[in-house]
């Protein structure tokens, strides 16, 4: 768990050691910030995971709720014991209680950038009134001005995201894209998609197109030719929606609802002949019935409306 995830992370600039003092960490970027977990907080720390692993949340509170009051903790040892106190709320969906100590995880300095990371990942945005919110978009900058943590900027924009906070996801975004810092393919990945669904959100539909046809230029995957087709849809680009289908037709195998969104699309642009290659697609993977078919010009039978396709 909290314990171990730490042990094996090494993306996260952290340096560990289980020593007979017990757990010390040094951030890379200042090696004057150690501390330590001591003997008994380890012991209890260590305890309490195989409590969470076995689901037994009430017993790990128990165990830590008279230890989290204690005046002789240091941050490294309040954040980790608020971190699984928060945890065992959480699997209990107490999430009041849960958010409170995510929170208070928050509060901190110089501690493991991962404990920042899960304890804002793990909040529940749906108990968070606007002071909290504010509070958490305060902490994280202030925490990423002395670390500038790639993660820790993406994970900040996926919390306003899900706060629907579009117009700060797209600033807090950009701001990464204008800092020319070298991302991974996962964190492009994630900064992409963030940035294109908060465009999309905020309406910003030409900046949602310029974001969306640059990934597929890199990743030509089925679900960003979708979601290309999709924003020329919104646009009312006709020729393009329907020519990005067509290559989706011709690269991938389409699913029943794309089969019939797809069918459905060519007969409302009078395409009877390629409909009826699509109907028997359809057909022969058990998507059609035969009474489905619409392009028999005997049945005089015309779609009056196709619904836009809608996002994933």
């Amino acid at each position: 768990m909290f314990l171990k995830s730490l042990k094996n992370s090494l993306f996260f600039a952290l340096v560990l050691m289980v020593v007979p003092v017990g757990v010390v960490y040094t951030l890379d970027n200042d090696k004057s910030l150690t501390q330590t977990y001591s003997p008994k907080i380890l012991d209890a720390i260590l305890k309490t995971e195989e409590l969470l692993d076995k689901n037994l949340n009430n017993k790990a509170i128990e165990i830590l709720k008279p230890i989290i009051k204690k005046k002789t903790l240091n941050d490294f040892e309040k954040a980790s014991l608020h971190f699984l106190f928060a945890t065992a709320h959480f699997n209990l969906k107490n999430f009041l209680n849960a958010n409170t100590s995510f929170l208070r995880v928050l509060t901190y300095d110089s501690i493991p950038t991962l404990l920042y990371l899960e304890s804002l990942k793990k909040l529940s945005l749906n108990y968070l009134n606007r002071e909290q919110k504010e509070f958490v978009l305060k902490r994280i900058k202030i925490i990423d001005d002395k670390q500038e943590n790639i993660d820790l900027q993406l994970s900040l924009a996926d919390f306003l995201y899900q706060s629907s906070d579009f117009i700060r996801t797209i600033d807090t975004l950009v701001l990464v894209v204008h800092k020319g810092q070298n991302l991974t393919k996962s964190q492009s990945r994630k900064l992409n998609e963030l940035l294109f669904l908060a465009y999309v959100k905020n309406s910003e539909l030409n900046e949602a197109l310029k974001v969306i046809e640059t990934v597929v230029q890199s990743n030509p995957t089925k679900k960003n030719f979708r979601r290309l087709a999709y924003i020329y849809a919104l646009l009312n680009e006709t020729d393009n929606h329907l020519n990005i289908w067509e290559t989706i037709n011709d690269n991938f195998s389409l699913d029943r609802s794309e089969t019939r969104y797809f069918y459905e699309l060519l007969l409302k642009r009078d395409f009877h002949s390629k409909a009826e290659q699509i109907f028997i697609y359809g057909i022969e993977n058990s998507f059609f019935r035969p009474n489905d078919k619409l392009h028999n010009d005997s049945l005089n039978i015309r779609l009056k409306s196709i619904p836009i396709s809608k996002e994933d």
